[in-house]
């Protein structure tokens, strides 16, 4: 998104406005930034990591559990100490490790649970007004080796919350969050039910009067793309389904998020992971529509707490980069200024797409502002690289293999779109279609310009339903290289596809569709082996009106 001179003051401003309001009522940190435990109270390691910011700690308080974890113990030991150097205290509260909420029937009750969030509320006024009742409760391990059903956690989510809000803080509002799920799909019988199915049934038992916001979890796993990609697809999904019920205005904290570091040889692919991740957050979080995220905190910051493989002091080294060392990652993403997200911020962006040339040079996929800062998918054995001038996209003999890249959050209305790609190999990969194409004016729907290798078909149609607006045959086989032109303005629609650079020999249509005005680019492949792109250029133009006006 390109932001102008004047968005800039007025962002600055809006800064300032956050530091001032925060020194002079002890509001939450205004910086995005955030961890999974302080560690040691007494060290300043923490506030060097942070750049000076205060930001955002994350720690629990387990009523029926250990002494060091009750509301009094963690008050004076670490939550006064550690809001004394500014930082802003989130709470996951529940009765104890491995239980997200009391059972029906435990000698331990929920009436005794819901007062004792109540006393602990009350406890930690001075220090806490963030909170989130359990966590990933889609797990046997978060519920004592059973199912913990949505409806039974929402009911005592409502109890919990009503219990909470009865205490004020002068720190601001009581804030529950919903407890966050453990994201992806279900693995059982641990993960007995998939993340975005357990949120839905939560958020379908929710009004907007009943939650105060919600926390999630996102991953990344893999090479830096695929941990890119998988973060942010993770967070993306759990917004969609939080936004198809109308929770659009709640605020969201990621408290927790990270990489596996088994061994300091996989350290500097984390470390790139961890400032490259804050800056796509901060870059989500400036675009307008975008459902915005508060804060995000690394699980976890101290070691020896049983997460070395994760944690940012474990594999600190003396001299380390922002791009071999986790710490000095964190730094300098925390130098880097991005602000906390906004509350809500959803909504409709308008078309905030500029021009780009992407001609996938080098090694990794551009996932960074600006345009084309794209977001990559893949599923059942699919990849997506950046090799020797191509994006690559591979089904590596996967059934039903499928993925590609989405320049998610940019949206055009009328462009010109050109591309190059080449068919390596056209096996097909399943059953009933071995394709690529590329999406344009996506939102829910949009056109999808279909090259068939199995069929041996082009066609346009439409995203979702796969209506066939216009077809034609030709015959796709390996090593066939098309070069592809693509024009929208208004409702005029012009497609021109050859074998050679600018060429039609193959298709040239000039269609007039007004289903969809505006949206994103997406580039994908379905059950075919592998296929590359060579280029993809777009060049935004004005609205069709300004552009006829120009022409003459």
């Amino acid at each position: 998104m390109k932001v102008t001179s004047f968005n800039k003051i007025i962002f600055c401003f809006i800064i300032f406005i956050a530091f001032f309001y925060s020194f002079i009522m002890g509001a939450d940190s205004p910086w995005l930034y955030g961890i999974h435990w302080y560690g040691t109270v007494s060290s300043n390691d923490v506030e060097n990591m942070s750049a000076g910011k205060p930001i955002y700690v994350l720690d629990q308080v387990l009523p029926n559990g250990d002494i060091w974890d009750h509301a009094d113990w963690k008050r004076d030991n670490v939550f006064a100490p550690v809001t004394a150097k500014g930082h802003t205290i989130i709470v996951r509260i529940h009765p104890k490790w491995g239980l997200s909420v009391p059972k029906p029937g435990d000698a331990y009750t929920v009436a005794q649970f819901v007062n004792d969030c109540r006393s602990a509320a009350d406890t930690l006024k001075n220090y806490v007004h963030i909170w989130h009742l359990g966590n990933e409760m889609n797990l046997l391990g978060e519920y004592g080796g059973e199912q913990l059903q949505p409806n039974y956690y929402i009911d005592v989510y409502k109890q919990v919350r009503s219990a909470i809000h009865e205490i004020s803080s002068p720190l601001g509002p009581q804030i529950v969050l919903v407890g966050p799920v453990s994201p992806g799909g279900s693995s059982p019988p641990e993960k007995w039910m998939s993340g975005n199915d357990y949120l839905s049934q939560m958020c379908s038992l929710l009004t907007s009067a009943e939650c105060d916001g919600f926390a999630i979890h996102s991953y990344g796993g893999g090479d830096l793309n695929s941990s890119l990609s998988g973060f942010r697809n993770g967070y993306q999904e759990q917004l969609n389904v939080i936004d198809s019920y109308g929770f659009t205005n709640k605020p969201i904290y990621i408290t927790e998020w990270n990489r596996h570091t088994p061994n300091a040889g996989e350290e500097a692919t984390s470390a790139q992971f961890l400032y490259n991740t804050l800056a796509q957050l901060d870059d989500w979080n400036k675009t307008p529509g975008h459902h915005n995220i508060i804060s995000a905190c690394w699980f976890v910051y101290p070691s020896g707490v049983g997460w070395d493989n994760y944690s940012i002091l474990f594999y600190k080294t003396p001299g380390g980069t922002k791009d071999d060392d986790l710490w000095a990652a964190f730094k300098y993403a925390a130098q880097q200024n991005y602000p906390a997200g906004a509350i809500g911020g959803g909504g409709d962006p308008g078309i905030n797409g500029s021009s780009f040339n992407e001609e996938f040079s080098g090694t990794v996929l551009d996932t960074l502002p600006p345009e084309p800062d794209w977001v990559a998918s893949s599923m059942n054995g699919h990849t997506i690289s950046v090799s020797g001038g191509y994006l690559i996209l591979k089904g590596n003999s996967g059934s039903m293999a499928y993925g590609g890249i989405l320049n998610d959050g940019y949206y055009y209305n009328d462009f010109i779109a050109t591309a190059s790609v080449t068919f390596v190999n056209c096996n097909t990969l399943g059953t009933g279609q071995a394709n690529t194409e590329i999406r344009f004016r996506e939102r829910s729907s949009g056109y999808s310009l279909t090259m068939d290798a199995l069929l041996d078909t082009i066609s346009l149609r439409r995203v979702m339903d796969w209506y066939i607006i216009q077809s034609t045959s030709y015959s796709i086989n390996n090593g066939s290289i098309l070069y592809i032109k693509i024009t929208c303005r208004g409702s005029s629609i012009q497609i021109q596809i050859g074998t050679t650079p600018g060429g039609n020999n193959v298709v040239n249509w000039n269609l007039t569709n007004s289903e969809y005005s505006s949206g994103m680019f997406r580039i994908h492949s379905w059950c075919i082996e592998e296929v590359r792109y060579d280029y993809f250029h777009v060049e935004a133009l004005p609205s069709s009106v300004d552009y006829w006006y120009l022409m003459k």
